[in-house]
């Protein structure tokens, strides 16, 4: 029998005190992931699985990744301070995708590259330190680095979300419903294989772009 074949996705959600006024647009961007990665389970390639992280001057697991028929954004979001580390949410996601791929490949899954929708509505407070995290969490010399997406509310600086972003697909596969096409094919490549000797990506790295960055405020 073959092994449940896993995508692990995240939504990383700034939580510092100005994101209060931006409740109802976070919930519209992260019903519009979820109910994307929904159409893309319906295909049956994969099992989504989909956890969420808030992120201020510390980070936390608000929802474990979990089934993603389950998932649901809670109804008060818990406020941090007014600082906004990118550094911490980075390092965080980094910890946090290496754990849960573990468990998940102990378990004998097949392990799709991670998925992360990274939401915030303004600049970093951390603009020295948080590119050394992001470049470390999208290090492609480590089998579990995600795809990163980007969507941003209120003032949240667009060229900022564009370094965040990963690299996009090549322009025949960006249209409105990328998100659906990407998540249950080729351009999300299969991570490492459950048997334990063999530890490399099934795909070459240049047939396997980083991924899209949908963003909000297009």
């Amino acid at each position: 029998m073959a092994p449940e074949t896993v995508l692990p996705c995240y939504v990383a959600c700034d939580g510092s005190l100005s994101m209060a006024e931006h409740d109802k647009a976070v919930a519209g961007i992260v019903a519009s992931f979820v109910g994307r990665l929904h159409r893309a389970a319906a295909t049956g390639s994969a099992v989504v699985r989909l956890g969420l992280i808030g992120f201020s001057d510390s980070a936390q697991v608000l929802l474990p990744l979990g089934p993603l028929g389950v998932f649901k954004l809670p109804s008060a979001a818990r406020r941090g301070t007014s600082i906004t580390s990118f550094r911490t949410a980075f390092s965080f996601l980094l910890d946090t995708i290496d754990s849960d791929l573990g468990l998940l490949l102990a378990g004998s899954a097949a392990v799709r590259r991670p998925v992360v929708l990274f939401v915030s509505d303004g600049q970093p407070t951390d603009p020295a330190t948080w590119p050394p995290a992001h470049a470390a969490l999208t290090d492609p010399a480590r089998p579990t680095h995600p795809h990163l997406f980007t969507a941003g509310v209120g003032d949240a600086d667009a060229a900022t979300l564009d370094r965040i972003a990963t690299p996009s697909p090549p322009p025949d596969r960006r249209d409105a419903a990328v998100l659906d096409g990407f998540t249950c094919s080729t351009y999300c490549s299969l991570l490492i294989p459950p048997e334990p000797a063999a530890r490399t990506s099934s795909s070459p790295s240049n047939s396997d772009p980083s991924g899209v960055q949908p963003s909000a405020q297009r």
